[in-house]
């Protein structure tokens, strides 16, 4: 049952809200002023906070308009745990706790990310909700400067439930100015396609260290979206790309690699598959070529040179 609030009770807090939080979140009182880093039970006394770290743990929505706590339903959504709200104007942050965290960094597992990106994306769209908006810090539901709306204060959703309630797009939409999650997931990409090539540079028995340093910066040079990643989500990230590319992408993997991939056996049965694609392509050509001979000499008149 939906019950509001202007602070949220003793059990939600100690039970539901604060294991969200990490262990020193960035918090403030004005954003204009800058962030300070606290113990989480000093935090909780700030307007703003942070709940989301490297690894996401709740979806949460700026929703700049009057009325913003009942945007989901208005918009055809899942109602959210909790949703904060502005009580001079009526604009709400909406918050979906994850059953799961999803972790933005992990090179080798890239696809939660880019699932709970694509639904991100989505209940943004449907919400209409702010795209410039980073998601590291949130209106405080213990601050009693906050209007809080409370619908299931102990919800944790489930990814695949989320998702049911909009169309995913087959193939993730490539946009410009990446927001929110998309911009993990395009520095992700961008990163790693580049790691994949450049590692072969550092092979050297003290190269981890430059390797390390020089993804780094390639990630930091990567990072000049609209609102860009906090540095932290950009160090993490290409310590993961620079860990993954340099335990797998090896001088001894890249000749084992060969030797598999280069066998006589594979070679010829290569070879013979490249001479068919040239017969097939040359008897093409030949078919082609008399096709357009015999066009001509038909339409040639009698009697012409």
């Amino acid at each position: 049952m939906m019950k509001s609030f202007y602070h949220i009770t003793s059990t939600i807090q100690d039970h539901y809200f604060l294991p969200l939080l990490p262990g020193k979140p960035y918090c403030s009182n004005d954003l204009g002023s800058g962030l300070v880093i606290r113990p989480k039970f000093k935090a909780v006394d700030f307007k703003y906070l942070q709940i989301n770290d490297l690894f996401v743990k709740a979806l949460i929505f700026d929703v700049d308009r009057p009325f913003g706590t009942w945007a989901w339903e208005a918009t055809g959504l899942p109602p959210p745990a909790w949703a904060t709200v502005n009580p001079e104007n009526g604009f709400a942050h909406l918050v979906y706790p994850l059953k799961t965290p999803v972790c933005r960094t992990d090179a080798a597992r890239t696809k939660p990310l880019k699932y709970l990106a694509a639904i991100e994306c989505g209940y943004r769209n449907r919400l209409e909700a702010d795209p410039g908006y980073s998601g590291l810090l949130t209106k405080n539901p213990l601050s009693t400067y906050w209007g809080l709306t409370v619908f299931d204060g102990s919800a944790a959703y489930d990814l695949d439930y989320l998702a049911d309630w909009i169309d995913l797009p087959k193939k993730p939409e490539k946009k410009i100015h990446p927001e929110g999650l998309g911009r993990n997931c395009t520095l992700f990409d961008v990163a790693r396609y580049w790691a994949y090539r450049a590692v072969k540079n550092y092979w050297s028995p003290e190269g981890s260290g430059t390797w390390h340093k020089a993804v780094l910066e390639y990630c930091r040079n990567c990072n000049v979206f609209p609102v860009p990643l906090p540095d932290p989500e950009v160090r993490a990230t290409a310590k993961s790309i620079a860990n993954w590319t340099w335990r797998r992408i090896t001088p001894q993997g890249k000749k084992e690699f060969v030797r598999r991939t280069h066998t006589s056996e594979l070679q010829a049965l290569r070879g013979k598959k490249s001479g068919e694609i040239r017969r097939i392509k040359s008897d093409t050509e030949f078919q082609q070529a008399l096709l357009k001979a015999r066009l001509y000499w038909k339409n040639q008149k009698p009697g012409a040179p």
